[in-house]
């Protein structure tokens, strides 16, 4: 992605562009880029999304060496991978679900239950 050129405005917040992981240019511009009618990037958003990435890499690879502790074998050769995934994809929704209706209603949380894993 190329950076487009913005006059720099005092009034606008610090942007910046990202390609290949780097990023490319930093500059001032206004809230939204009007000529495309999008928001500004920012390098809180960069900043966010990098925290999403450590965070999301750190549950890949402690998920993934539990599993092949717990099952073994290599798991591009185990069959049956697209029903587990569809078992897991019930489960997600499951829990977004439930995780919905308890941010909805705090009051449902029981204090003296046990945690999911346990």
């Amino acid at each position: 992605m190329k950076p487009h050129a913005f006059t720099a405005s005092a009034a606008g917040p610090l942007c910046a562009y990202r390609e290949g992981g780097l990023v490319y240019q930093v500059c001032k511009r206004p809230a939204t880029d009007p000529i495309h009618n999008t928001q500004t990037i920012t390098t809180e958003h960069f900043q966010h999304l990098d925290e999403i990435k450590r965070a999301f890499v750190e549950q890949v690879e402690q998920k993934y060496l539990a599993g092949v502790r717990q099952h073994g074998g290599k798991l591009w050769e185990k069959p049956g991978l697209i029903e587990k995934a569809m078992e897991e994809c019930v489960d997600q929704y499951t829990f977004l679900y439930t995780l919905k209706m308890q941010r909805d209603n705090p009051g449902m949380i029981d204090p003296n239950a046990k945690d999911i894993d346990e």
